[in-house]
């Protein structure tokens, strides 16, 4: 697995190409959803709190965005987060079948297994590469309650005064608009929790 480079200040992700096909498709989303809107690359960046160049290089499918600037971007747009993701498909989720989604974030991959149409709940498993994480600066978003449970490995929760370090059979439960944050603290070893989110969120 590629190690990528830590991002620059502000949330930013490294420039670089990438083959995760989920990623482009963000990119092509988002234009698309700012086209139609009649929003310039310069007007959503500064709404954001972001360059234009980033934001040229994420339409174009050659850079990732965290979690945090993602929730910024579809804030500064007037849409849902949910708008720049493809529907998870059937309402049965089979573990041989399912189609790995990118939500943000470095070294993290997420399988939906609660059916699209299910707004009132979201369950995703969440693998995370060593030293993965979805957004390197805390970050909060709406939502109702937020439950995690790891599989396998540790993962380490972040807040603004406190951390918290879970290891296999653990779990946590916390507001989402609470600002935090959480990576695979582990050099060399997969970390896979278990995420069920209150409302569904993408």
């Amino acid at each position: 697995m590629t190690t990528r480079k830590p991002p620059p200040a502000g949330g930013e992700l490294s420039d670089q190409r990438t083959e995760r096909q989920p990623e482009a498709a963000i990119g092509v989303r988002l234009r698309s959803l700012r086209r139609q809107r009649g929003f310039t690359l310069e007007q959503v960046a500064s709404s954001a709190g972001l360059t234009r160049g980033f934001l040229s290089h994420l339409e174009r499918g050659v850079t990732s965005a965290s979690i945090g600037s993602l929730y910024r971007i579809s804030d500064a747009l007037g849409i849902d987060v949910a708008a720049l993701f493809e529907p998870s498909g059937a309402d049965l989720s089979r573990q041989n079948s399912r189609k790995p989604s990118f939500f943000g974030g470095e070294g993290v991959t997420d399988y939906v297994v609660s059916p699209a149409a299910e707004k009132r709940v979201q369950v995703c498993e969440t693998h995370i590469a060593p030293q993965g994480t979805p957004d390197r600066n805390l970050y909060s978003h709406d939502g109702e309650v937020s439950i995690v449970y790891v599989l396998q490995g540790e993962l380490e929760v972040r807040f603004a005064d406190d951390m918290i370090l879970l290891g296999p059979g653990d779990g946590l439960t916390c507001s989402p608009a609470q600002p935090h944050s959480w990576r695979n603290p582990s050099l060399g070893d997969e970390a896979i929790v278990m995420w069920v989110m209150l409302p569904a969120q993408f």
